[in-house]
């Protein structure tokens, strides 16, 4: 017998009609998480914490739940099945995010406290850009793209970057760099239409 419970999730028992009247299925208490953020919140930076299965048989891995982190830097993620879970820390901007940081932790049963450590965020600007720039992390999976325009001075700023390696292109330009990179990033000048990019 399978019972469901939209709080605390699905559990099975087994039931013999030849011997059993009734069956008894027993529920966990759900799990509350709760993630207090470390370091440079402020800022106007978007912080969000998502959740997700660590059972390594799930691929992708099942999210799990998710929650923003308030002005005081606290994410609370419930209810949740008690487990084994994969904690993202990510920051949104304009519908896309990206990975700061993350840790496996074992949420449950009630509730589990963590803290996170927000990494030392930097804003690079990019000179020499002639189209929509797109900006790529490139030495983590769980990245979305940056994606900014130009302005008459052909100069677009991307805001907080963790440390890393990058790749940042625009039609007919390409240059990957890591951050920290001092502040400011020059692309190369544009391939001309028809000519070849290798020298």
């Amino acid at each position: 017998i399978e019972a469901t419970s939209a709080q605390f999730g699905k559990r099975l028992a087994t039931f013999d009609p030849r011997r059993d009247r009734e069956v008894v299925v027993t529920f966990d208490e759900p799990a509350k998480l709760v993630v207090q953020l470390e370091g440079d919140t402020a800022g106007g930076q978007d912080f969000h914490v998502l959740v997700r299965s660590a059972r390594a048989m799930q691929h992708p891995p099942a999210m799990a739940g998710a929650a923003a982190a308030g002005v005081e830097g606290v994410a609370r993620v419930e209810p949740l099945q008690p487990g084994r879970y994969d904690v993202l820390l990510v920051r949104g901007t304009r519908g896309r995010w990206a990975e700061l940081a993350r840790m496996a932790v074992t949420a449950g049963p009630a509730s589990t406290a963590v803290r996170m450590v927000v990494p030392r965020l930097h804003d690079v600007t990019f000179e020499n850009v002639r189209g929509a720039l797109e900006v790529t992390r490139t030495d983590v999976r769980e990245w979305a793209m940056d994606s900014v325009s130009p302005n008459a001075q052909h100069a677009a700023t991307v805001h907080g970057l963790p440390s890393g390696a990058y790749r940042a292109t625009t039609d007919g330009q390409r240059v990957t760099f890591s951050v920290p990179v001092g502040g400011r990033v020059r692309l190369p000048d544009p391939v001309p239409a028809g000519a070849s990019p290798f020298r």
